[in-house]
């Protein structure tokens, strides 16, 4: 993908998370303001709070699978080497996407058990499908960047590996098995991200 259309795909998906952050604050503000001030309370407030923060949730992950802006703990990562904090960085990509892609596929179903089943909001009975239908849309947006992320660490692993191993006197037997096994780390996370995607869809 050219790098410029991807930078654009993934600014979108940054402002998609940024315009629920602010839908929720605004839902939150209004519905105690309009309470307190004058004992009216929105209809439904509290399911389109639930619902919101949910679809909040699942596009802030997708926001934050690309760039790795998410909470991280690196106790073990700040005490080894590069190319082992690159290896790091694919297992945990790694593990990110198998979980996001199973929770992509149980929330498709989750959506499409609640349509069946026609859920609504208590007062103004207003479907709950298509809010649970934007959460997923962010769920595969997140596997998608996910794939990327992957991608993206993936090649620099073997690169560091590649690197290392020059510089340390290894055989090139050596150092090309060190790449080579990044590449199947790579080639594996790929395959993860595409069949997250299919199953989504």
């Amino acid at each position: 993908m050219n790098p410029k259309y991807m930078d654009r795909f993934i600014d979108s998906i940054e402002w998609i998370a940024a315009v629920f952050v602010g839908i929720v604050a605004a839902d939150v503000f209004i519905s105690i303001l309009l309470r307190y001030f004058f004992s009216i309370q929105i209809p439904d407030s509290y399911d389109f709070g639930q619902l919101l923060l949910g679809i909040l949730i699942f596009w802030g992950i997708a926001a934050t699978s690309y760039r790795g802006t998410h909470i991280t703990v690196d106790l073990l990562w700040a005490n080894v080497g590069p190319k082992w904090q690159r290896a790091i960085d694919v297992f945990a990509t790694l593990v990110l996407l198998f979980v996001v892609s199973v929770q992509t596929w149980t929330l498709l179903d989750k959506t499409t058990s609640t349509y069946a089943d026609n859920l609504q909001t208590a007062e103004l009975r207003l479907p709950f499908w298509p809010f649970y239908a934007l959460a997923w849309a962010g769920d595969v947006s997140a596997v998608d960047e996910g794939s990327i992320g992957t991608g993206s660490a993936c090649a620099a692993t073997s690169n560091a590996f590649a690197a290392s191993g020059a510089g340390d006197g290894v055989t090139g037997g050596g150092a090309g098995a060190a790449a080579a096994g990044a590449a199947v780390e790579c080639g594996f996370g790929a395959a993860a991200g595409a069949g997250g995607v299919d199953e989504g869809a």
